[in-house]
């Protein structure tokens, strides 16, 4: 732009009636614009830089630098696929452009389409193999590829102390994204429930719920993990949420009748309670508890007033 109004004014000093003097304007709102781009782009102030630099393609249709601004300007501004959009254009005429490779390769980072973005950063590292970000970019999603790969064998195999390790090499990797973080952490709230670590479990399915309380996988886990305890109502509180969150998962509809069958279980004598069996025990445990616990509590064995009595109704609360 600067290049054509110095020849425009060149021109209309030797020939001031030319008909090519008609684009000068242009030439001259082309300059105005790239300067006021850039004032908004130094400042971060991206969507008033985008929308400028949108007036300048206008002008400039083949510009590949105001392409690549206004992709820049998308990116920070968090709109990925309109930033792939525009780095695309740019690549279609420079396919060795660095800046709009990197860039690209970072908003398929961003959206989670780890694929992708290797594939950009691979492309990147072919014109320049000691291109820093691109080969930084490109072990990051190795690493995080490899360790979540782990991570679904062992959780599979419910290896959950060896899944809990490769689940933080996820998080280590990249701790500020939100997308692999939490599924990392979904996956740690299964391992530790399949542990039994029940109180760990909690803690880090209520830090997914701080961020998305309707998140339906997190209410599901956790009100899975509240079952196992049986502290049944927040168990249902947090399976009612999970199934509205789900539109109707038959899985959660299935968790939710149990834990009412257990609710209202609870709210009667509770027998598995009384013998210190859980409710899935089977009959030769139950049988076994039995004879321990009448054998605890027989009035023969326990002396005194008070005493005695307690035994009495504990025994026959037993044998009931």
């Amino acid at each position: 732009c600067e290049s054509a109004l110095s020849d425009f004014k060149a021109l209309q000093s030797v020939n001031p009636k030319n008909a090519a003097l008609a684009q000068k304007g242009k030439a001259e709102e082309c300059v105005r614009l790239m300067k006021e781009a850039a004032r908004h782009h130094k400042r971060g102030n991206y969507p008033a830089a985008k929308e400028v630099y949108s007036a300048l393609i206008a002008i400039a249709e083949k510009s590949t630098e105001f392409l690549f601004n206004r992709a820049e300007c998308l990116y920070f501004m968090g709109d990925m696929y309109e930033a792939i959009a525009d780095s695309g254009k740019v690549l279609k005429s420079a396919p060795d452009n660095l800046l709009a490779l990197e860039l690209r390769a970072s908003a398929y980072y961003t959206l989670g389409e780890l694929d992708m973005a290797k594939e950009h950063y691979r492309s990147a590292l072919k014109y320049d193999p000691e291109h820093r970000n691109s080969k930084e970019g490109h072990r990051q999603i190795k690493k995080i590829q490899t360790n979540r790969k782990k991570a679904d064998v062992a959780m599979r195999a419910k290896k959950y102390t060896e899944a809990i390790t490769h689940l933080d090499g996820i998080i280590s990797a990249d701790s500020n994204h939100p997308l692999f973080v939490m599924a990392a952490n979904l996956d740690k709230g299964r391992a530790f429930k399949g542990l039994k670590k029940y109180a760990e479990a909690k803690t880090i399915l209520q830090t997914i719920l701080d961020l998305d309380e309707g998140h339906a996988e997190a209410n599901h886990i956790l009100g899975q993990v509240l079952v196992d305890e049986e502290e049944w109502e927040p168990a249902l509180m947090y399976l009612r949420k999970a199934h509205e969150s789900s539109n109707g998962d038959r899985n959660i509809e299935n968790d939710i009748r149990q834990a009412e069958a257990a609710l209202k279980q609870s709210k009667q004598k509770d027998y598995y309670k009384i013998l210190g069996v859980p409710r899935r025990a089977k009959a030769k445990e139950i049988k076994k508890a039995y004879r321990e616990k009448a054998l605890e509590w027989h009035p023969d064995k326990h002396q005194g007033e008070g005493e005695k009595e307690k035994a009495e109704k504990q025994f026959q609360l037993v044998a009931e």
